[in-house]
């Protein structure tokens, strides 16, 4: 169990929940090993940590090796199905009842888990929540850190009801995981499959005011993928 509050807390203030990190890898050994570390001066910390191989054809190995060196699970996919597959792979063996799905290219700060944790075990109404670039960007270059800047600046401007989902540093609760197909197979390499898992999601819950939290992103990906979603919680239909 993850106790939310450090043992200083009043009793009302204390919350559990289990929480499972879920983390998809493809040839990224290095960025993986910054994302374990981060992982592992966590504040709050995961009940397990699985890391799901994509089917790497190179750093296999070098990916086996530092989930051991952090004692993370280690996962191979047979063949490259692309992060989506990924995280359904790693959802499905998952024992907690939060589900934290993280990107290997992206370093939490060491209170994010307990922030996830503090608001979730708090507000029982909630089944998903994600965060936000932060404005301390580790990549080096220009464009990089203006990339990632942007991102910052849009994730905090744009808060509010969410119609999507952030796959980099996102939590949503077990129930509510398992009461859609999960993130879309179709999408065979990083895309936005995350945000059609939140549109999915959103067709049965609705949206709310976020609460936003910061996760450093190590690597970039700008050249390729589409830009991320805003920062947001999604709350569960109250009756």
């Amino acid at each position: 169990m993850i106790l939310t509050k450090g043992s200083s807390a009043s009793p009302d203030q204390e919350s559990l929940v289990t929480i499972s990190v879920i983390i998809p890898a493809f040839e990224n050994p290095d960025e993986l090993v910054s994302c374990l570390r981060a992982l592992a001066a966590s504040s709050c910390r995961p009940a397990q940590v699985l890391v799901v191989d994509d089917g790497s054809r190179f750093g296999a190995s070098e990916i086996a090796s530092a989930c051991r060196e952090f004692g993370a699970h280690y996962m191979r996919q047979k063949t490259n199905g692309g992060p989506a597959e990924a995280r359904n792979a790693g959802a499905r063996v998952a024992s907690g009842d939060v589900l934290v799905f993280l990107d290997a290219d992206v370093a939490v700060h060491a209170d994010t888990l307990e922030k996830i944790a503090l608001r979730l075990g708090e507000r029982p109404h909630l089944d998903a929540i994600f965060g936000a670039y932060d404005d301390c960007p580790a990549a080096p270059g220009t464009v990089s850190r203006f990339r990632n800047l942007l991102r910052h600046y849009f994730h905090l401007r744009s808060a509010g009801k969410a119609y999507t989902f952030w796959a980099g540093c996102g939590a949503i609760r077990r129930s509510a995981f398992e009461a859609t197909a999960g993130f879309p197979e179709s999408y065979t390499e990083a895309s936005i499959e995350d945000v059609e898992f939140g549109r999915n999601l959103d067709r049965t819950l609705p949206a709310s005011a976020p609460f936003r939290f910061s996760a450093r992103r190590t690597a970039r990906r700008w050249a390729m993928y589409a830009a991320r979603p805003f920062s947001a919680t999604i709350p569960r239909p109250v009756s």
